[in-house]
C-alpha cells in the first residue's frame, strides 16, 4: 500500500489508524503505541516533508538560475575578449605577410636575375664541353671497337676452356663412382 507524503496535520489521524491496525494485527496496545511513535519520530527526523521540498526546488531553481546568468555572462565576456583578440592577431598577421611578400619578390628577383646569368655562362661552357666531348667520342668509339673483337676472341678462348672443364669434371665424376662401387663392394 502506498501512503502520501504526511503534513502535520495528517499525522495525528495516520498514527491513530497506525496504531488500531497494529493492535488488530496482534501488538498489544503499549506495543503498537511505541511502534507507532518510533515510526513517527524517524519519519519526523529524517524524511522530508513537502514543505521542506518545495523549499529546496525553490532554492535550488534560484541557485541555478543564477549560475546560468552567471555563466552566460562570463560566456559573452569570454566571446568578447576572444573576438578583440582574433582581430588583433588577424592584423599583426596581415601586416607581417605584405612585410614578408614584399621582401620574398625583392628577392626572388634578385635570385632570377642571378640565375639568368648563370644559365647563359653554363650553357656556354656546355656547348664548348659538348663539342670536346663530342671529339673524345669518336676515339672511344674506335677503342670500343678494338675492345669488342677483343672480347669476342675471349668468348671463344673461355668457351673451349668450359668444354674441356666439363669433359674433366665428367671423367672425374666417372672414377669417383668407380671408386665409390669399388670401396662399397669391398
Amino acid at each position: 500500500m502506498k501512503y502520501p507524503i504526511l503534513t502535520q496535520g495528517d499525522e495525528m489521524i495516520n498514527a491513530l489508524r497506525y496504531t488500531e491496525e497494529l493492535e488488530k494485527a496482534g501488538f498489544t496496545s503499549e506495543q503498537a503505541k511505541v511502534s507507532v511513535k518510533t515510526w513517527m519520530d524517524l519519519m519526523n527526523a529524517n524524511f522530508a516533508t513537502r514543505e521542506d521540498l518545495k523549499d529546496h526546488q525553490y532554492v535550488t531553481s534560484a541557485q541555478l538560475k543564477d549560475m546560468s546568468h552567471f555563466i552566460d555572462k562570463r560566456c559573452d565576456q569570454l566571446e568578447d575578449k576572444f573576438d578583440k583578440r582574433c582581430d588583433q592577431i588577424e592584423d599583426k598577421f596581415d601586416k607581417r605577410c605584405d612585410q614578408i611578400e614584399d621582401k620574398f619578390d625583392k628577392r626572388c628577383d634578385q635570385i632570377e636575375d642571378k640565375f639568368d646569368k648563370r644559365c647563359d655562362q653554363l650553357e656556354d661552357k656546355f656547348d664548348k664541353r659538348c663539342d670536346q666531348l663530342s671529339k673524345r667520342f669518336d676515339d672511344v668509339d674506335l677503342r670500343f671497337e678494338r675492345v669488342e673483337d677483343k672480347i669476342e676472341r675471349l668468348d671463344d678462348k673461355v668457351e673451349r676452356l668450359e668444354s674441356k672443364v666439363v669433359n674433366k669434371l665428367g671423367a672425374l665424376m666417372i672414377i669417383l663412382f668407380g671408386l665409390a662401387t669399388t670401396i662399397m663392394k669391398v
